[in-house]
């Protein structure tokens, strides 16, 4: 909550300090997914809603390998891009849009109120 009280006004859901490595892992899987024929990461994730634990593991899969500790931490706050529904489901096309702009613009990424 400080950081929607404060005077900066940081909308995003995930915390400046966590942002940083969240956008470097959106870029390498963004990178990642586009070897494989994807041109963004809501042609991979073509639902509009998935189980939360169903979604970790789909996400994982384009980590790098092995994943590390801190990566799986990682993964885990990207989760936090999507917006949590009723019944442990993450929404998959909110996840995408916020992924993509991490993603090309980094951590300053999102952090104005969404429109």
């Amino acid at each position: 909550l400080e950081r929607f009280e404060s005077d900066r006004k940081d909308f995003h859901p995930l915390n400046p300090r966590e942002r940083s490595t969240a956008a470097d892992m959106c870029r390498y899987m963004d990178q990642r997914l586009q070897a494989l024929g994807f041109p963004s990461v809501s042609n991979a994730f073509e639902v509009e809603v998935m189980r939360a634990d169903q979604f970790l593991d789909q996400l994982q899969l384009y980590m790098p390998k092995p994943i590390r500790p801190e990566d799986l931490k990682v993964s885990e706050n990207l989760l936090r891009l999507g917006r949590p529904l009723s019944g442990g489901g993450i929404d998959v096309v909110e996840f995408c849009e916020r992924f993509e702009l991490l993603a090309r613009n980094g951590a300053a990424a999102g952090s104005a109120p969404p429109a």
